[in-house]
């Protein structure tokens, strides 16, 4: 979640909680358009957008 006023980059966990995350939900893309195509990788660093929150999942072990 990002309730700054400009984009926020974070890092994600890393591979000992998971290897893959996909996105579930993106209020800055409410149709989701690229979510069959997006997966960010254990440790990966990705920007927020302002205001916007995106919840992802990995996948099942």
């Amino acid at each position: 979640m990002n309730s700054w006023s400009e984009e926020v980059r974070f890092q994600l966990p890393p591979a000992s909680f998971g290897q893959a995350w996909t996105v579930v939900l993106d209020t800055a893309d409410p149709d989701l358009a690229d979510a069959d195509e997006v997966e960010f990788k254990e440790s990966s660093t990705i920007s927020l957008t302002a205001q916007s929150l995106r919840v992802l999942r990995r996948p099942q072990r």
